[in-house]
C-alpha cells in the first residue's frame, strides 16, 4: 500500500534545510512574517524550526521562481512538490526556473489535480 500524504510530508527532513549558513529568524523583521505565513499555511511542516522553514522557502523561491525570496500570501501546493521532489533526490539549486518539476512534485502528493 502506498504512503498516505501525511506519512510523506511528515518525512521531510528538516535538517536538509538547517546548515551553518543559515541565519537565526529576526522577529523584528519581515522573516518573522513570512515564518508565521509559513505555519499558517503549512501546516505538515509545524513540526520545523523557523530557520529550516525560511531556508526551504527561500530555495523554493530561488530555484523555482528565479528571486531571492518571494512574498508568500496564500498556500502554494508547488513549494510542498519541490520538498517531495528534493526528498527524492533532485539537488537544491540546480532547477534553474523549472516549475514544472515541483509541479510534478505536488502531483506526486495529491495537491493538484
Amino acid at each position: 500500500m502506498p504512503a498516505s500524504k501525511t506519512s510523506v510530508m511528515q518525512k521531510f527532513d528538516e535538517l536538509r534545510w538547517v546548515s551553518v549558513h543559515a541565519d537565526v529568524v529576526d522577529p523584528s523583521n519581515c522573516e518573522a512574517v513570512r515564518i508565521k505565513q509559513l505555519r499558517l499555511f503549512y501546516p505538515e511542516l509545524s513540526h520545523w524550526g523557523e530557520a529550516a522553514l525560511n531556508e526551504a522557502w527561500g530555495w523554493y523561491s530561488e530555484d523555482c521562481w528565479l528571486v531571492g525570496m518571494m512574498e508568500i500570501s496564500e498556500r502554494d501546493p508547488w513549494f510542498l512538490g519541490y520538498l517531495y521532489q528534493v526528498e527524492q533526490g533532485h539537488r537544491v539549486g540546480l532547477w534553474n526556473g523549472n516549475t514544472q518539476l515541483a509541479a510534478q512534485g505536488a502531483a506526486a502528493l495529491n495537491l493538484v489535480r
